[in-house]
């Protein structure tokens, strides 16, 4: 639409110059006492009609290739007198959705104040969306984004109701409700602080310090904001370490991980994303500490978070840290191979591999860490993918293809059938005994100490 609108600028441009010559041209014939020229336009109108508009295309390729990004990709949030520049499409697509200026209306007239915060900030900041958060969602687009209000809950949801907008009380317990709108659902909470925790459940309070809500989150990462005018608030530090590559735990770690025994688990799976540099010396020490306590954490919570590691582009850095703290162990009851990841192609040539089972992947990368030691000495695979799909609590498909994962290496004699001129042959009879080769495969090889070939994984 922009480059049409270009040309049509342009085009007009040329005609207004050429109109503008035409005229001069007439006006010095009539003061000569000569009638003027009969030709619609002459030659010098066209010619400088024909400049006027080279003149404006040289304008419009320098605007083109200097400060605007080509249409449809993004261009990255910046900083300026401390408010950010929201970044997003350059087809002018906005960044803050609809739903989130009601809500920062219906602040504005409480008296009260709303922001976005955590996650949508967070990769706002990185440029890797517009406002993403939840499921790390990266450059796939605008998704869900948080909310947090300087009022009691009840009386948000109240405000939001009077302007028609649907209210899910998704956690008022905790402070939270799920507000509904145009587009994609805003999950609003009310600043809190935790008043007491037992490591899985919290009681909260109200409270309108920003600060003191920020105290509570679990990563600095995680605690920054922006605020209607699109100021970002940092209160804690989270932007020096977001732009240094850089996860810490908000304050001291040992007392969020204590308030939080999933937030070991998070670390984990934040790692790769946002850890450049490595695990936080203090947050490696008080994980390694308080490992255990992750043996109460339900298995849902558990295999929540081994998702999203697992399917992460790159999870060796967090299962890394999984491993070396003693977390899989309090968590799983077995040991991971970390290294195992290494042997792996990469993450767009195993989600092709896949196919229709790449929502699984998780589970191929997870089997793949298995010790083939272990699996060996338990006699079968079967008994080992039980025990891990009865702790994490997988669906009946899941667990089918996880024992598939452990046990269909096993039947035809690990890597060594894999890797062979009979693979071809081998594929068939795992498919005909209801496997997915190219899974069987990947974590087989992998598990086996053996590169894997994207050859073989067609």
């Amino acid at each position: 639409m922009r480059r049409y609108i270009i040309i049509a600028i342009a085009i007009l441009a040329a005609i207004l110059v050429m109109s503008l010559v035409k005229l001069w041209q007439d006006r010095r014939a009539r003061a000569r006492g000569e009638e003027g020229d009969t030709q619609l336009i002459g030659l010098p109108a066209v010619v400088g009609g024909l400049a006027g508009l080279a003149v404006f295309f040289i304008g419009v390729v320098m605007l083109e290739h200097g400060s605007a990004a080509p249409a449809g990709q993004y261009q990255p949030a910046q900083i300026k007198d401390g408010k950010v520049v929201p970044g997003g499409f350059s087809d002018d697509t906005e960044a803050v959705p609809q739903l989130a200026r009601q809500i920062f209306a219906a602040a504005r007239d409480m008296g009260c104040e709303a922001r976005i915060v955590g996650g949508a900030v967070r990769d706002w900041l990185l440029a890797t969306g517009t406002m993403a958060t939840g499921d790390d969602a990266t450059s796939k687009g605008p998704a869900d984004i948080d909310m947090a209000i300087a009022c009691p809950i009840a009386d948000a949801a109240a405000a939001l109701r009077r302007r028609k907008l649907k209210i899910v009380e998704t956690g008022l317990a905790h402070g939270t409700i799920t507000v509904l709108g145009d587009g994609a659902p805003i999950e609003l909470t009310q600043t809190r602080v935790d008043l007491e925790t037992d490591g899985r459940h919290a009681v909260i309070g109200f409270t309108d310090d920003w600060a003191e809500d920020a105290r509570r989150r679990d990563f600095t990462v995680n605690a920054l904001y922006v605020t209607e005018d699109g100021r970002l608030e940092d209160p804690i530090g989270g932007l020096p370490d977001l732009m240094a590559g850089r996860l810490r735990f908000v304050g001291d770690a040992r007392t969020r991980i204590a308030e939080d025994g999933l937030r070991m688990l998070r670390y984990c799976r934040f790692l790769p994303r946002f850890g450049e540099g490595g695990a936080d010396r203090e947050a490696f020490e008080a994980i390694s500490a308080m490992a255990t306590r992750a043996g109460t954490l339900s298995g849902e919570r558990i295999a929540r978070e081994l998702r999203h590691l697992f399917a992460a582009p790159r999870p060796q850095p967090g299962v890394q840290v999984l491993h070396d703290t003693g977390l899989d162990q309090a968590i799983l009851g077995l040991c991971l191979q970390p290294d195992a990841l290494a042997l792996l192609p990469p993450d767009d040539a195993v989600i092709a591999a896949l196919a229709s089972t790449a929502d699984l992947k998780w589970l191929v990368r997870l089997a793949a860490c298995l010790d083939s030691n272990m699996i060996r000495d338990a006699g079968s695979g079967r008994d080992v993918a039980d025990k891990l799909a009865k702790r994490l609590r997988l669906s009946r498909a899941e667990r089918r293809y996880l024992i598939s994962l452990c046990e269909g290496a096993t039947q035809i004699s690990t890597g060594d059938h894999l890797a062979g001129h009979g693979w071809q042959r081998v594929a068939w009879f795992l498919h005909q005994a209801g496997g997915d080769p190219a899974a069987i495969y990947i974590a087989s090889m992998a598990r086996n100490g053996q590169a894997v070939s994207a050859r073989r994984m067609g």
